[in-house]
């Protein structure tokens, strides 16, 4: 069984342009559809093979009458659909900050977001995709791997003229070993990214199994230990927790962002720069245009240091200097979709800074504490930029050298703290999906003193 491609200029996409022109001859001032046609195969292998393929229409229609808006999710098309949305905008309470849905403006298409031969992959060549040699000793107890390919064609039309449409697709894998041995229990685990599905399975499960080979000794850490490098995932997690809502648009409109009033000013380490950059073709999570239709840029959040500039969608981006194309319709946990109104986000976040190899940071670093994984990042407060989060994985440095797995301890500290003392980043970089928002980040590891651990 494999993906197959939808029709791309058909029924449904006239039905569309039909129900924009119905409701405003009802009397709307404005309206917009979006459309969403996602499918998607997940698949898993550990003693057994199984798999799942998932598909969805979805539709979102927002109309605006007299500044009030009705906001209407559904699956397919029906007849009462305008009458609906309609009487919703009819019911809504108005805001009298309301400007205009976006204009269509000049649109640079990314080049290369879909690969075709996605929809000639058969589940059983995933699965060959997964292949890679076990390694066969007393120590392995279980290994699990898996991932997925995903194919997404979302359009946007609006009353102003905005007629968009792109295509996309994403994949993944990611496996986990298990080890055990008399100085206790290892995991490893390694993941990757890509518009397409082509990974080295070989290279991420050495890589997998080595690192749960060096999570077996578990040593106890000084107490709060300061000098810390934190790894790609965990690092992208807790930025875009905590850090990352105070460079959006509508909290900085509304006065809850610790970055009001800052722009131009310093508030991270002088080599330090935060960049969104959805326009870097071949690769996932990048696109042409947000979930309004407004074009996607590249925004220098941070800049050597300098704050430089926020994130925002139409509705604050007209209260400010416009929009940066970050318009983005997502739930937590569930990730991108169509069942709530577009919201201010990050999509696509490169760190860049004062570059090494890993080996040259630890030899810097000389002792202390790398930081592979951590829990409850939900916890985290972006108000104030605290943090205290469980370590899950964390491995101990001495002389330069990795020496063992760390006994469980807590990081903490607070997240723009963190900026502001970053000596260096690994030229060894990763993209990770985070676990709450519709944003990947690319960085290295990042080396900071700014954070403590302290053992439990």
């Amino acid at each position: 069984m494999r993906l197959t491609e939808e029709k791309e200029k058909g029924k449904e996409e006239k039905e569309g342009e039909k129900i924009v022109k119905e409701i405003i001859k009802m009397g709307a001032d404005e309206v917009e559809l979006t459309k969403s046609y996602t499918k998607n195969i997940s698949f898993f292998s550990s003693k057994e093979k199984t798999y799942s393929i998932f598909s969805e229409h979805e539709y979102a229609l927002r109309v605006i009458l007299d500044k009030s808006m009705g906001f209407l999710y559904f699956n397919r098309p029906s007849s009462n659909v305008t009458n609906l949305a309609f009487k919703m905008a009819k019911s809504a309470e108005p805001n009298p900050q309301w400007k205009s849905l976006p204009l269509p403006q000049k649109m640079d298409f990314v080049p290369g977001l879909f690969d075709k031969a996605m929809l000639n992959i058969e589940v059983e060549d995933l699965f060959e995709g997964l292949s890679f040699s076990v390694k066969h000793d007393s120590r392995t107890k279980s290994y699990e791997s898996g991932g997925f390919i995903k194919i997404n064609t979302r359009s946007i039309i609006n009353s102003h003229g905005i007629d968009l449409f792109e295509k996309s697709s994403k994949a993944g894998i990611s496996i986990s070993f298990k080890v055990k041995n008399s100085q206790g229990t290892g995991m490893g685990f390694k993941s990757d990214l890509g518009i397409s599905y082509n990974f080295d399975a070989q290279k991420l499960s050495e890589e997998a199994y080595g690192k749960a080979v060096e999570s077996l000794k578990k040593i106890k850490i000084d107490d709060e230990e300061s000098n810390v490098i934190i790894a790609p995932v965990p690092f992208s997690n807790i930025t875009a927790n905590s850090i990352v809502p105070s460079f959006l648009g509508d909290n900085v409109e509304q006065g809850v962002s610790l970055m009001s009033g800052k722009l131009r000013e310093k508030i991270a380490s002088a080599d330090i720069s935060l960049v969104e950059d959805p326009t870097i073709p071949k690769v996932p999570q990048s696109m042409s245009f947000d979930d309004e239709g407004s074009p996607a840029r590249k925004v220098h959040i941070i800049k050597n240091g300098i704050l430089n500039g926020f994130l925002y969608d139409s509705f604050y981006g007209n209260r400010a200097s416009g929009s940066t194309g970050n318009s983005v319709r997502f739930s937590k946990y569930r990730g991108k979709n169509l069942r709530f109104p577009p919201q201010v986000a990050a999509t696509s976040l490169y760190l860049h800074g004062k570059s090494f190899p890993f080996f040259e940071l630890l030899e810097e670093m000389k002792r202390g504490i790398i930081v592979e994984g951590v829990s409850n990042v939900h916890a985290v407060n972006p108000m104030t930029g605290f943090l205290s989060l469980p370590v899950t994985s964390g491995f101990l440095v001495e002389n330069g050298d990795i020496t063992g797995a760390t006994k469980p301890f807590i990081i903490t500290g607070n997240s723009f703290d963190m900026v502001k003392d970053i000596p260096a980043i690994s030229t060894e970089r990763k993209r990770t999906q985070t676990s709450l928002w519709p944003t990947v980040v690319d960085t290295g590891n990042v080396y900071t003193k700014a954070l403590k651990c302290i053992q439990f």
